[in-house]
């Protein structure tokens, strides 16, 4: 199957790992987006594909829509940038197998509706995470993460004290962007004689991932009841992710899985030190929890999984 996928940003990656997933698995997976990273100046950069912004082959693009059985969009239909740079690609939109998938909360994107609801969209689609109450209409479907990649697997860790890592987006914007950095931030200096800790911010994507990957615990977020890409790839690593993931969320999650069991750990604003002392205090039941998160997401998040999720519903 040729798939197309289409991303006005990095969207932290996530179209990205489901063409090497995809690709892993034998499909003809490409993607195209506007830029790998949110800002021209930012130094947090995501992998890519085709990138726009950096330069692109016009006949290799044409090429691609043309052949292409779907054209997957992420968070943005008509004004992906590639559409308004070369409008007579729209056609395609009218032969092809249109597949919308939302990334994000409705109040964060104006055009999220919108688009969902164009009529040259064929199939609709939502993450497993909190957003997914917002779009009932919605397929769910996972967030691929490569499992078998060296950045995803776990490492052997020599860590004198227990080591958290956190890595924030932005610690000046409230809600799940800044993941609450100031809560956070706090409980790690209440907890500084019994562990370590490390706040991971503007760095390149892979280098984060390298970071993370030798801590004991991750802070995902404790603020929107949910959890993020920041759990899967913790879960992945052997890391023991901490988020405020609420029913709603895990009943999302469980529509991918097909069980209501995962080894996330539940905290939020005012609970998560008394969550981290309890998590470091009893280090056996530490590592029995890692080694959870890394069963968990080779039984129910490997490639062949989230590939046939993406085939199934490419064929509705």
């Amino acid at each position: 199957m040729n798939i197309l996928h289409l991303a006005e940003t990095p969207l932290s990656g996530a179209a990205f790992r489901l063409m090497k997933v995809q690709q892993e698995c034998g499909e003809n997976s490409r993607l195209i987006s506007h830029r790998n990273k949110y800002s021209e100046w930012s130094r947090v950069v995501f992998e890519g594909d085709i990138n726009i912004s950096a330069g692109y082959d016009k006949d290799e693009v044409f090429k691609l829509f043309r052949e292409a059985d779907v054209l997957h969009f992420h968070n943005y239909l008509k004004d992906q940038f590639i559409l308004r740079l070369h409008p007579e690609l729209k056609r395609h939109l009218k032969t092809k197998t249109v597949v919308f998938q939302v990334h994000s909360p409705p109040d964060s994107l104006k055009n999220l509706r919108s688009d969902l609801k164009d009529p040259c969209v064929d199939i609709k689609a939502v993450l497993a995470q909190y957003h997914a109450r917002f779009f009932p209409e919605a397929e769910v479907v996972p967030n691929a993460v490569p499992i078998w990649d060296e950045l995803h697997i776990p490492i052997p860790r020599n860590n004198n004290k227990t080591l958290i890592s956190y890595s924030p987006s932005n610690k000046n914007l409230k809600g799940w962007n800044d993941k609450g950095y100031i809560p956070t931030t706090q409980a790690f200096r209440a907890l500084t004689s019994i562990c370590d800790s490390e706040t991971i911010m503007n760095k390149p994507h892979r280098e984060c991932l390298k970071m993370r990957q030798r801590s004991d615990i991750t802070i995902d977020e404790v603020m929107t009841g949910s959890y993020h890409m920041c759990s899967l790839e913790a879960m992945s690593q052997g890391v023991v992710p901490v988020c405020n993931i609420d029913p709603k969320c895990e009943d999302a999650l469980s529509k991918f899985t097909r069980t209501t069991k995962h080894p996330m750990v539940k905290a939020n604003s005012e609970t998560l030190i008394s969550v981290l002392t309890e998590l470091i205090n009893d280090r056996s039941r530490l590592v029995q929890r890692q080694s959870e998160c890394r069963r968990f997401m080779e039984q129910y998040w490997n490639p062949e999984r989230i590939t046939q999720r993406f085939r199934e519903l490419y064929n509705k």
